[in-house]
């Protein structure tokens, strides 16, 4: 674990010892490497510098907390920090950078209440903003733009003595907005925060659902509330963030949060951890530990810290030869990726909490930004999972095993970053539920039964049949103690409708959307029972030809006509034509694509 070391940067208001002129010359000429490094990588078109990437180590921050708050005596709270973090130096050498803090304040309830509803939002949404209506005409006159305008027209000018006279009315959600050390004091500023309480009018300590209600009404000129509850007006609010130590920005700055929560009761003490990866902002599963003698407590949440953490790689593009492609398709890999591992350069060892080798499983992540880097898509990539097939330093060599067309690629926009996350599995199968697609015509969704799953291994691609989709449309994938990732298709006939990529145990339950294959499998029947049709009549004509020739030759009348008769009972060209014109109007389907195949079958 490394520690923290103060800034390189001499206090304000001392002068700068003279140094020797070769130490000055030593100096410039790493600076100008420095320069040259990240002017390279910066023509890369990277997210971060590689060495940046490659040789910080994580910042993790853990939130400890304890419900009920004084079960533990702080003596006990101070012991479970120091072990976690004198954990962290054994277990993942100098790549993490660990602090242990008590949740923030006002987010400790939801934090405690429930880590499973618990997310990145609870967090943004708790900042702290000042809204206006938009439709004020004291907006106007205060000419806001931006949050301090509203401060500059209520401070000691005389526009200022003209506000306080008309009664600038301003609300506060703080409750503890006049306390030294309160959010809005870090917000704002103390002489800011001072002015708000100077003005007749203000509300202190309301709710913040009721101030921005009151702002809408006209009955309020501004309020300092929450971004949460701001969300469904911002078409009529005028918002302007302000900025706090421990905000959002400063909480989802770090690599890692890790959550750990003890609860106490009569049976015990319960250990519950979980991760969030801070960029990406994804939430990895529960890990929950029973703890029967309390003098474990601080190793069991360290342990838990361990196994809730997971490693992270960078997907990048990497330009391979004609010769690497040809022998990659060789040995039937046709969709590879590179990743980079985070802080891979400072791994000693492969025991190293923050280390990925090959047979690991990553989940892709994908972020998109504004310009201004704050998030607007932040998701996981549907039924993708990239497999690590080989290691180079700090580069992954990545098979993507992906059940839907799109995929991941490795090539993006300046504004889009990928990540691949190691997926740690819960002990237990995951259960996959499918249905149908809603269609067009507004038929509902409805559950995929008694399809066939069937499992292909992926060192001999071979296919087996494991299984059928019950009344439900759900079936269970179980661990393979040979490969982490079970590849899964899902056929109808002789139709494979879909190929699930599964981690079982890496998610509890997840649901599949797919078309409707009911009627394209009656139409595969009917066109099949045509077929057999035919196959009969080919034979049957056979056979009576044979006898009506013997018969002929015989001389046998009565046994011609019967047999004439018969050959021309036999269905015709013309009769099964319209058999199937007739069944293609009634197999018709609200989907496209089905009724597309539908088609294909019928020509």
């Amino acid at each position: 674990m490394t520690k923290r070391m103060l800034p390189l940067v001499e206090p304000l208001g001392q002068r700068p010892s003279r140094r020797p002129r070769h130490a000055r010359a030593v100096r410039w000429t790493l600076a100008m490497l420095l320069v040259c490094s990240l002017s390279a990588v910066t023509a890369r078109g990277q997210d971060e510098p590689v060495a940046t990437w490659d040789f910080s180590p994580y910042r993790i921050q853990v939130w400890l907390s304890v419900e009920p708050r004084g079960a533990l005596p702080s003596v006990q709270r101070d012991e479970i920090a120091h072990t976690i973090i004198d954990f962290a130096g054994p277990a993942a050498g100098v790549t993490w950078d660990v602090e242990v803090v008590e949740p923030p304040a006002y987010l400790r309830a939801e934090v405690t209440r429930s880590l499973e509803s618990f997310n990145a939002d609870m967090i943004v949404n708790s900042d702290l903003v000042l809204v206006v209506n938009k439709e004020s005409n004291k907006r106007e006159d205060m000419g806001l733009k931006r949050a301090d305008d509203l401060f500059r027209f209520a401070s000691g000018s005389e526009t200022a003595v003209e506000s306080v006279k008309s009664g600038v009315r301003i609300g506060l959600a703080d409750p503890q907005a006049n306390l030294l050390g309160s959010r809005t004091v870090q917000a704002l500023g103390d002489a800011k925060a001072k002015l708000l309480h100077s003005h007749s009018g203000r509300v202190l300590g309301e709710n913040s659902k009721r101030l921005v209600e009151q702002v809408l009404a006209g009955e309020l000129d501004a309020a300092v509330c929450y971004r949460g509850d701001t969300l469904e007006h911002l078409k009529d609010l005028l918002s302007f963030e302000l900025r706090a130590a421990g905000d959002s920005r400063d909480i989802l700055a770090h690599d890692k949060l890790i959550f750990i929560n003890i609860q106490h009761d009569l049976r015990g003490l319960t250990v519950q951890a979980r991760e969030m990866d801070g960029p990406m902002r994804h939430l990895g599963p529960i890990g929950t530990y029973s703890v029967r003698q309390p003098e474990l407590l601080a190793h069991v949440c360290a342990s838990a810290m361990a196994e809730a953490f997971s490693p992270v790689a960078r997907i990048e593009e990497r330009v391979r030869s004609d010769e690497e492609l040809a022998a990659e398709k060789e040995k039937g890999r046709r969709n590879v990726i590179d990743a980079r591992v985070r802080a891979g350069g400072l791994i000693r060892r492969p025991e190293c909490l923050s280390h990925i080798e090959p047979g690991d499983v990553l989940l892709p992540i994908v972020r998109r930004n504004d310009k201004y880097g704050n998030p607007t898509v932040l998701e996981s990539v549907a039924w993708t999972f990239l497999q690590v097939v080989g290691r180079d330093a700090a580069m992954l060599d990545c098979d993507v095993q992906s059940g839907t067309r799109g995929g991941i690629a490795a090539r993006r926009s300046a504004r889009t970053q990928q990540v691949g996350i190691k997926a740690k599995p819960r002990p237990g199968g995951t259960t996959v539920y499918m249905t149908s697609r809603a269609t067009p015509s507004g038929s509902d969704k409805r559950p995929m039964i008694g399809y066939e799953i069937h499992n292909k291994d992926l060192k001999n691609d071979e296919m087996e049949l494991i299984g059928y989709s019950d009344w439900r449309g759900a079936f269970d994938v179980e661990p393979d103690p040979d490969n982490m990732l079970r590849l899964l298709y899902v056929k109808n006939g002789s139709v494979v409708l879909a190929k699930l990529p599964v981690v079982p145990g890496l998610f509890e339950e997840l649901r599949m959307e797919m078309n409707d294959d009911e009627r394209r499998l009656e139409a595969e029947a009917f066109v099949k029972s045509v077929q057999t049709t035919i196959l009969d009549t080919v034979a049957q004509t056979k056979v009576l030809e044979l006898r009506l020739r013997k018969a002929m030759d015989e001389k046998k009348v009565d046994e011609v006509k019967a047999l004439v008769t018969d050959l021309m009972a036999l269905p015709t060209r013309d009769g099964l034509t319209a058999v199937m014109n007739e069944r293609a109007q009634q197999l018709k389907s609200g989907n496209p694509i089905t009724q597309k195949k539908i088609d294909l079958l019928l020509k």
